[in-house]
């Protein structure tokens, strides 16, 4: 009996060791060659492609049409199977590769139709900007197709062979972002649910600045808004969001415009973003491109720096349509009965049957009711209407074009062509001058705030355009000689339109104002250290309401004047920031539990700005309606920090020490599809400390576990980077990952280490090792 198990123990050690062997081999074999030269034919002239010692591909071309071929080529070289994943995703075609499990995530792309509205977005290109896409997409093209290379390690997993790259494949990651960042849809959903528990009023607490919402659509049960809510895309994580900020000339000590953008994105392995510098005859351009995506998304040329903060823009609407009685293939609208736009999709699956999927569609846009299998209220279906899925978006011309802008006033022109997502641009310019302009498509209602699905029949709710780019919000050259923005408010009381139901907090805006204001005159460094702050104007404000906790043991109590110093900088080091962390994850639980009941579960994590509104003015949240007496804050905060203290000592131990922020909270940077693969996911991805909260300037948007105690960072700053106009073209910039996507790359997690300790790079670098001439 021994002798055959330890032959088998033998034969599975030996398979083991072959298929690393493999993989090993496969890995070393299927690294890209960066040195040397290749023939692409049709090529304008030679292109020099250097790179740093950071893996920054340099290019220098005779033609803007050849620089961003040459981008395309070393983007596929260093990010192929990240853009075959993403394209995957936006095609709708995703199961194809990994079989049965991504098929809701096929079947909700296919119903939203992100796909075809890319088709339509590049057939309505104007001929140059097509010329540059085309010339993009035949880079990425010629290394998919003339590589003297294996395929990176995922290809050979999941045993595939890439397509050739189209037009489509780059303009559907623009709305990719876009479902990234859009998240009302779910909004509403949630808004309705909680109809059916709360009144008005308390809702409009949970999200604090919203116009109080009107009465819910009736006909739609909580069974099917659940089903549907778990049939759509998941709505922004914690920390999804960004900071940017703009120093004018005459408060930068250099003379020359400062700019500081970090966008708050999940974070992954690979990275986000691939940085770029490129050269041609009138274009020199430097800074964060998407893989996939043709031009500088976030950078700066001489004349001009540019980032991006989500405006949170309501984009979307959901509409309760009604059937026709006397015709199921046909809805109501203002004008009488019209037919349901019909088509079929067809659906792979790798080792099953293709799936047949007919897909309708109304005035508003694509029945999302259709992916659920509860029934609903007869005679009624829901549709989705939402700008992304508008054909005539121009936003890839925008891109292009936006490194030929001479100042603010010229990008703003420029930005008029710019759809989705809807974005604030933070601008400072070579004369000195800073700005936050809005761009993108937001509709215009006849009616109602967009807070929860309306009744789409008698056209009262219905969109009448979108707000004109001139009447969009900005702010030029204001009086302080600073603009900042952190996802917080961009309109004024007397604005004319409705541009967002509701805004993030301004904890981070204001300590970034505060933190310019400091001081008269400014460097780039100062710029960087603001990027570095965390503390947490969250904790600032509920700081007070855990110092006054009642009903504390002794061993509690002994806790609060080591909080009383604490000063609310969530540093690595702090175990006061992982105390108070937990507490507000409980308190906030507690406060929400009776007046939620069973829905309590539906509105999770922190909600900052409820919990500091109620401490302000709603405080009758915390009564426990449970409960024969009328409890109050401070009750609820000494339960709320007996159970943080339980589950902390439960997990770390009862030494404060232990419960450093450092201890309980960590970022992971997780491979999209084998992150939780054993042995795999830990090759691909990567875990790193990381300071900071939802609600510090330098964020940390994390999962809670169900202690509520152990924080796992998903979302944060996924690039830091900051530009001073008096320098010609440079930037100083860390990413959240390096260069490659490839494991055994040495420009692989280089990156993410730097971004741990925020060690910036100089671009562009004037030490390029690595040459690479791509010669027609």
């Amino acid at each position: 009996m021994r002798r055959p198990l330890r032959l088998l123990a033998g034969t599975v050690i030996l398979l083991l060791l072959l298929t690393i062997l493999l993989m090993l081999t496969a890995g070393i074999g299927s690294l890209p060659r960066t040195s040397g030269s290749y023939r692409l034919a049709g090529l304008d002239g030679p292109v020099a492609v250097g790179r740093d010692r950071f893996g920054v591909p340099h290019i220098r071309a005779s033609s803007e049409r050849d620089a961003y071929r040459a981008l395309g080529f070393v983007q596929a070289q260093d990010r192929l199977w990240q853009m075959e994943f993403q394209r995957r995703v936006g095609q709708g075609r995703l199961a194809e590769l990994v079989g049965p499990a991504a098929l809701p995530i096929d079947r909700h792309l296919r119903v939203l139709g992100l796909y075809r509205a890319a088709e339509q977005a590049v057939a309505g290109l104007d001929p140059a900007t097509r010329t540059l896409l085309d010339a993009y997409v035949q880079g990425v093209n010629d290394w998919i197709e003339g590589r003297d290379r294996l395929l990176p390690p995922e290809f050979w997993i999941f045993w595939h062979r890439p397509e050739r790259w189209t037009a489509a494949d780059s303009a559907v990651w623009v709305k990719m972002m876009a479902l990234t960042l859009d998240g009302d849809m779910s909004a509403e959903i949630l808004r309705q649910r909680l109809s059916d528990v709360l009144p008005p009023e308390l809702i409009q607490d949970l999200w604090p600045g919203m116009a109080l919402p009107k009465s819910a659509d009736s006909r739609l049960s909580d069974r099917f808004l659940a089903e549907l809510a778990a049939a759509l895309p998941a709505p922004p994580g914690p920390g999804t969001g960004s900071n940017a900020f703009a120093v004018a000339a005459r408060r930068s000590a250099s003379g020359g415009a400062l700019l500081a953008g970090d966008p708050h994105l999940e974070l992954r392995s690979p990275g986000v973003w691939y940085l770029a510098h490129l050269e041609a005859p009138g274009l020199a351009v430097t800074g964060a491109t998407l893989p996939g995506l043709p031009f500088v998304v976030i950078g700066r040329t001489r004349q001009l720096a540019w980032s991006l903060t989500t405006t949170g823009a309501d984009v979307q609407d959901l509409f309760v349509e009604t059937l026709d009685p006397a015709d199921p293939a046909a809805y109501l609208t203002p004008e009488g009965s019209q037919p349901f736009s019909v088509r079929t999709e067809r659906i792979g699956v790798a080792g099953e049957a293709d799936q047949v999927l007919s897909v309708r569609t109304t005035r508003h846009g694509p029945v999302i009711s259709d992916l659920v299998g509860v029934p609903h209220a007869a005679g009624t279906v829901v549709s989705l209407a939402w700008t992304v899925l508008d054909p005539d978006d121009r936003t890839i011309r925008a891109g292009f074009r936006l490194p030929y802008a001479q100042n603010i006033a010229e990008a703003r022109q420029v930005l008029r062509d710019y759809h989705n997502p809807v974005q604030n641009f933070v601008m400072a310019d070579a004369a000195g001058q800073i700005g936050l302009v809005v761009a993108g498509a937001v509709p215009v209602r006849r009616g109602g705030d967009g807070s929860m699905p309306v009744d789409g029949t008698s056209g009262r709710f219905d969109w009448t355009g979108t707000i004109p780019p001139d009447e969009l919000p900005a702010r030029i050259d204001p009086i302080s000689g600073s603009v900042a923005n952190s996802n917080d408010r961009v309109v004024d009381d007397d604005y004319p339109h409705l541009v967002a139901t509701s805004w993030e907090p301004d904890w981070r805006r204001q300590r970034i104002d505060a933190l310019l204001a400091a001081r008269p005159m400014l460097d780039g460094s100062d710029l960087i250290d603001i990027q570095r702050d965390h503390r947490s104007g969250f904790a600032v404000e509920l700081l007070p309401t855990l110092l006054r906790a009642r009903g504390l043991a002794p061993e509690l109590a002994a806790l609060l004047p080591a909080m009383a110093g604490w000063d609310g900088t969530m540093a690595e080091e702090s175990w006061q920031a992982g105390l108070f962390l937990a507490w507000a994850e409980h308190f906030a639980r507690r406060v929400r539990a009776d007046e939620l009941g069973p829905a309590a579960t539906l509105v999770g994590g922190l909600r900052g700005a409820f919990l500091a509104n109620l401490l302000r003015s709603r405080q009758n949240w915390c009564d426990d309606r449970r409960t024969e007496p009328v409890e109050d804050c401070a009750q609820i905060a000494g339960l709320a920090l007996a159970d943080a203290h339980r589950a902390l000592v439960d997990a770390f131990g009862a030494r404060p020490q232990a419960w450093m922020l450092q201890r309980v909270q960590h970022a992971e940077l997780a491979h999209a599809v084998l992150g939780d693969v054993p042995l795999l996911g830990g090759w691909f991805g990567q875990q790193l400390t990381k300071a900071g909260d939802p609600y510090s300037v330098d964020v940390a948007g994390a999962r809670v576990d169900a202690s509520l105690v152990r924080r796992t960072v998903t979302h944060a700053a996924s690039l830091r980077m900051v530009a001073d106009l008096a320098e010609p073209e440079g930037i100083r910039i860390v990413t959240a990952g390096g260069q490659s996507g490839h494991p055994m790359s040495r420009w692989f997690s280089d990156g993410a280490r730097r971004w741990e300790q925020d060690i910036r790079i100089h671009l562009p670098a004037s030490e390029q090792t690595v040459l690479l001439s791509l010669v027609p």
